[in-house]
């Protein structure tokens, strides 16, 4: 059984002419692999973008033919086309986040389609008015 696998990247007007050099990146990978891909550009009113992307990620596990997604920032240029996404997922987990040295950075993740992730997405979500972004909830929630 192939592991269906989606790219999401989502981005303000003002990041256009940096989407316009990544997005064709991310398209030509995911063309590479039969990967779908979505590309948002949320309202720029209300809450944090973040969290509108959070909610695009939500919103595309419940409709969309997927099993993972990678959620990228428009500043995630993919370098190596060798390594596939599904490379990075185990049977252990359902949310895969990388760590630099300021620690937790959710500019790229991997999630899985399950019903943890989608209660988690909404967990997240549910912060959206008393928390500065994403990142902090996910901070947050996993002790960091």
């Amino acid at each position: 059984m192939s592991i269906k696998v989606g790219l999401l990247t989502a981005y303000y007007k003002n990041y256009k002419s940096l989407a316009d050099i990544v997005v064709p990146n991310m398209r030509d990978y995911c063309r590479k692999y039969g990967y779908s891909f979505f590309e948002y550009m949320p309202p720029e009113t209300g809450v944090h973008y973040s969290f509108k992307r959070i909610k695009m990620l939500r919103d595309l596990l419940s409709t969309e033919d997927v099993d993972i997604i990678l959620c990228a920032d428009i500043d995630m240029l993919i370098t190596n086309y060798s390594t596939r996404i599904e490379s990075f997922v185990d049977t252990k987990f359902d949310f895969y986040i990388c760590k630099d040295v300021n620690g937790i950075n959710a500019g790229s993740f991997i999630v899985k389609n399950t019903a943890w992730s989608i209660s988690f997405l909404d967990f997240i979500l549910s912060k959206q008015e008393s928390h500065e972004n994403d990142q902090v909830v996910i901070e947050q929630f996993f002790g960091e």
